[in-house]
């Protein structure tokens, strides 16, 4: 499971409805699969506003040594990922462990 927040720093309302979180993990970037146990962001957040969601995911024990998170506020042109190597934070089952970035 990861907690993401995202602060909105512009002067404009910032929807986070399409906001996607994708965990990759292994030296060849296995995508993990999602759990939908958590549904992610909802609406939108108004300027100088936070939001914080929870996302998880599966993936097998062998990849979980080198995990890769990346997240985009929309799916919208112009609107970059933004990608952060994560850590194992302990082990809370074969195939799904809590991460920290």
């Amino acid at each position: 499971m990861a907690t993401i927040t995202v602060k909105n720093g512009t002067a404009a309302v910032l929807d986070l409805t399409l906001a996607d979180a994708i965990l990759y993990g292994g030296p060849n970037g296995v995508q993990a699969e999602d759990e939908y146990s958590f549904w992610g962001f909802e609406g939108s957040i108004p300027p100088g506003g936070t939001a914080t969601a929870k996302f998880s995911w599966s993936l097998p024990a062998e990849y979980l040594d080198e995990l890769r998170l990346e997240f985009a506020p929309t799916w919208a042109p112009g609107h970059a990922w933004v990608s952060t190597r994560m850590k194992e934070r302990s082990t809370a089952g074969a195939h799904r462990r809590a991460v920290t970035p």
